[in-house]
């Protein structure tokens, strides 16, 4: 399999189950803020996870500085990332149902784009910390065997 990129299947199958999640999402009438919200860091954290790890397809080092380093980016890029899909998908569903009184305001989508720097922040210090506890246990298991 030269010049060929390994195929992920498992990833290729939790796109086509969020696929179909938003799909029935858009569908369905409903304003429910915490769903789209939770839609928004999904579909986030699976870009992050796509251009980090299955995109470049080099070594990551488990531990030090640049796993830090990687962690933080990777968390602020989740943050910021997920505030604006958020703030598309309340815009596509107002979009395709076309109400009078639309399901999501502009004044919450404008809100919800508002959080994009505190979820930045927030995103990036739980990478920081998830990214130190990778490291911790990589580490605790490299020096056991």
């Amino acid at each position: 399999m030269t010049g060929q990129r390994q195929r992920n299947t498992g990833f290729r199958l939790w796109l086509i189950l969020l696929g179909i999640a938003l799909f029935f999402w858009l569908g369905k009438e409903d304003s429910d803020v915490v769903a789209v919200t939770a839609l928004g860091l999904i579909l986030a954290g699976s870009t992050v996870w796509w251009l980090i790890f299955l995109r470049r397809r080099s070594d990551i080092r488990a531990s030090g500085k640049p796993c830090a380093y990687l962690g933080i980016l990777g968390g602020i890029c989740v943050g910021a990332l997920s505030s604006f899909f958020a703030a598309l998908l309340m815009l596509l569903k107002d979009l395709r149902h076309g109400h009078i009184f639309p399901d999501y305001p502009p004044e919450l989508i404008i809100a919800t784009l508002e959080r994009l720097p505190a979820w930045s922040l927030a995103g990036g210090l739980i990478g920081l910390g998830v990214s130190l506890l990778f490291g911790v246990c990589v580490g605790a298991r490299g020096r056991n065997q």
